[in-house]
């Protein structure tokens, strides 16, 4: 699972202390945008958001602009009838920002997003840590100087 959260030092460790009193959770990982954590840059972390968005289009000329629009944006388009267009986009949080703010003239109809996924950049990776729900590999976390449960400590189940 990955949650993504936009605040202060002060936010994030409140967070963090609060997922690791959650009993099925076995590994947290911080990762930053930039070293302060103020999200001022992506350094290090992946960002990307996917959202359906449908779309209001009057006439043949909005029809040719709201699919340039989407062809601009690398939209995909997903579903098109009379009147309504659906794309499907996905990118950073601010690419598809930018993309509701272009359409909204037309008139949005319907928005469903996931919100946004995260991953941190570079060769390490966390998931192949994990095996049934249990943490395999102790020391590689704690090489890596990130948060881990000790799974000793976790009631049974």
């Amino acid at each position: 699972m990955t949650i993504v959260v936009y605040g202060d030092q002060t936010a994030a460790s409140q967070i963090l202390k609060q997922l690791n009193d959650i009993v099925p959770v076995v590994v947290v990982e911080r990762v930053s945008t930039d070293a302060d954590g103020s999200g001022a840059n992506d350094g290090g972390v992946t960002q990307r958001d996917l959202m359906l968005i449908k779309v209001d289009m009057e006439s043949l000329r909005e029809q040719l602009a709201l699919l340039q629009l989407g062809n601009v944006f690398e939209a995909k388009v997903v579903h098109i009838v009379k009147g309504q267009v659906t794309f499907e986009l996905s990118g950073h949080p601010d690419k598809i920002e930018r993309f509701i703010e272009m359409a909204e003239p037309y008139g949005i109809v319907e928005i469903a997003r996931t919100g946004v996924v995260g991953m941190s950049r570079g060769t390490g990776a966390l998931s192949h840590l994990i095996q049934d729900g249990q943490l395999v590999d102790q020391t590689h976390i704690d090489s890596r100087a990130k948060l881990a449960i000790d799974d000793t400590a976790l009631p049974p189940g």
